[in-house]
């Protein structure tokens, strides 16, 4: 087992998540002006553009019987674990903030999917 491992089922479960959460974007119709916009205020790392992004330790998977790290880290576990990943009890894997990880492919998959969209109405309106 590696801290790999776990970072690779952090990575996929926070893109699948964030790509998720960007699904708003396909049930709106956004204008070419719109899809300029956001893809202008994302590249100049404008906030108000950046705040579209949700907060990747809220959302349906943060249950309220368990705080949304716990429920978070053992979906990771159970991804890793699918992927031939072998849990040392006791280990501690101080180099790697997973949830960090998460949040960071979270946030990934959130834009990749939005700016595809954008770019989509942006050549869909070129033609």
């Amino acid at each position: 087992m590696s801290d790999d491992q776990l970072a690779d089922a952090a990575k996929a479960i926070g893109a699948e998540h964030g790509k998720q959460k960007a699904g708003w974007i396909h049930a709106v119709k956004i204008t070419s002006y719109t899809a300029c916009k956001i893809k202008d205020g994302f590249d100049n790392e404008e906030s108000g553009v950046l705040d579209l992004c949700p907060d990747p330790m809220a959302g349906p998977w943060a249950s309220a019987d368990d705080p949304p790290e716990f429920t978070l880290l053992d979906q990771i576990a159970t991804k890793a674990k699918e992927d031939g990943y072998h849990w040392e009890p006791g280990k501690v894997h101080e180099d790697l903030d997973i949830l960090d990880v998460y949040a960071q492919a979270f946030k990934d998959g959130f834009w990749g999917e939005v700016i595809r969209v954008c770019n989509e109405v942006l050549e869909d309106a070129n033609e």
